[in-house]
């Protein structure tokens, strides 16, 4: 799924630089073969429209009528191409996805989550105006979906659900691994140390662009891998500048099986036990990246599935019929 995400957001960079064609990923949604798109984009180029105005809210899957829709929050990287692949576990549930600001054009990036709460739950009314609602996040977009439903609380609407798909609870920091556990970690996992090679060029392209930030070049001339960088980084900060309040809703905190070494001090609940009263935990399997892969997402999408249809009092169709 990730792998697929990052290519489209480069073809779609790659559109709109070589082309000059306005075009925001979200279209892709609605043209859904290379054909369609050739004819927007030359739809466009003829009449140079105007660059589309941004829209948080995508709808991913129509769905059944049978359910009430669900929300989900973009992750790190702002956008919501994973939840493409959602749509073939989940066909019967209407599903939307909030997808960032700046994902795109980094001078557009929300400052807070707050605000960017504000813009959703704006959007999320006005595709909905009465609850119940159905919310949800991945990683740190479940940081996003807890102060979306604590606004939508504050209003006086029923948040009846809010998922979180291996949050942590944002006073959470990651603790420094030693040498002895990096190196069993590396007997036991071979992929140990591509892993960590990765870690080490993300944090040296983010050191890299917080220079070019400060020094030059502007930010609309960051190549696409720096600005992807730059969105995690970004999104990392306002993550962890966010303070969470009490929630009085019910929370489903769904848990990875297997926990990162620099997050294995943090207690089962990932830090939300201190907040949310009313907690409900269910393990999954993979860990924090894995449990949406390719080898795990149907197990995942079974158990948030089976929740959803339960709070929502929809009867499977062979127990119907």
């Amino acid at each position: 799924a990730g792998g697929h995400s990052l290519l489209a957001v480069r073809l779609f960079s790659q559109i709109r630089q070589r082309l000059n064609a306005p075009l925001r990923l979200a279209v892709m949604y609605d043209y859904r073969t290379i054909a369609e798109l050739a004819a927007l984009i030359d739809e466009q180029g003829q009449a140079r429209a105007q660059e589309p105005q941004y829209h948080a809210l995508v709808k991913i899957n129509e769905g059944s009528s049978q359910f009430k829709p669900f929300y989900c929050v973009h992750g790190a990287g702002g956008h919501v191409l994973f939840l493409n692949e959602w749509r073939e576990h989940l066909p019967e549930l209407p599903l939307y996805g909030f997808q960032a600001r700046g994902y795109e054009d980094i001078s557009e990036a929300h400052q807070s989550i707050e605000s960017m709460a504000r813009t959703y739950v704006s959007e999320l009314r006005r595709r909905q105006p009465e609850g119940p609602y159905y919310l949800g996040g991945y990683s740190g977009g479940g940081v996003v979906a807890y102060e979306m439903a604590q606004q939508l609380h504050r209003l006086g609407h029923e948040v009846a659900l809010l998922t979180l798909i291996d949050t942590f609870h944002p006073s959470v920091r990651p603790r420094q691994v030693g040498f002895f556990e990096r190196l069993i970690d590396a007997c036991r996992d071979p992929w140990h140390h591509l892993r960590k090679f990765v870690r080490v060029r993300i944090a040296w392209r983010i050191t890299q662009y917080r220079h070019q930030r400060e020094n030059g070049p502007e930010r609309e001339n960051l190549s696409q891998k720096q600005h992807e960088v730059y969105m995690f980084d970004h999104f990392d900060r306002l993550w962890s500048q966010y303070r969470a309040h009490p929630y009085k809703g019910e929370v489903l905190l769904l848990r990875a099986a297997e926990e990162w070494k620099m997050f294995d001090h943090v207690d089962h609940s990932k830090g939300w036990e201190s907040d949310v009263r009313q907690l409900r935990i269910r393990e999954v399997p993979g860990d924090h990246r894995s449990l949406i892969g390719s080898r795990n997402l149907a197990v995942t999408l079974g158990v948030l599935y089976e929740e959803l249809r339960a709070a929502q009092h929809v009867v499977p169709m062979t127990e119907a019929e």
